[in-house]
């Protein structure tokens, strides 16, 4: 595998790993601990500790702008299908209004990510994908257990 397609792979899968952290690190002391726990795992410095809450304001940050304004407008698509016809043109407007703002936000929390993950060692980074491919496998199963739950109903 070249170098950079390590380097990419590697900023996914510690991106979708810094991701989930911080999904579990819905509020207050929880995400006290999930950073606490990052960083004893991974034996961050200050700086890289620092890096890491940054990442993970930034993306509490995120997920409050999506709250607070919300992924999409129900009423505005409402409006559209009480007409005779659907405005193809308008509820593309919505669409692209809503891929613009999620584009947005995701060049801030991938710059965050990147400050993190940029500042990790090697070992570091080995130890990120070690955890997150963990996560991963337990999602996997989470899923499948549930899946397999809704067959059998």
């Amino acid at each position: 595998m070249k170098r950079r397609s390590k380097i990419i792979l590697s900023s996914v899968i510690a991106l979708s790993l810094t991701g989930g952290v911080v999904a579990y690190a819905k509020s207050g002391h929880h995400g006290f601990h999930v950073k606490e726990r990052l960083t004893q795992k991974l034996e961050l410095d200050s700086q890289q500790s620092s890096t890491l809450e940054s990442l993970i304001v930034t993306m509490k940050d995120s997920k409050h702008e999506f709250r607070q304004n919300g992924f999409f407008d129900f009423n505005q698509m409402i409006l559209l299908l009480e007409d005779q016809q659907l405005d193809q043109q308008k509820a593309m407007e919505l669409v692209r209004e809503k891929l613009t703002a999620i584009e947005n936000q995701a060049q801030k929390v991938i710059a965050s990510a990147a400050g993190f993950t940029n500042s990790l060692t090697d070992e570091q980074r080995a130890e990120l994908q070690s955890m997150a491919e963990k996560r991963a496998e337990h999602h996997r199963q989470h899923r499948r257990h549930h899946h397999d739950h809704e067959e059998a109903e």
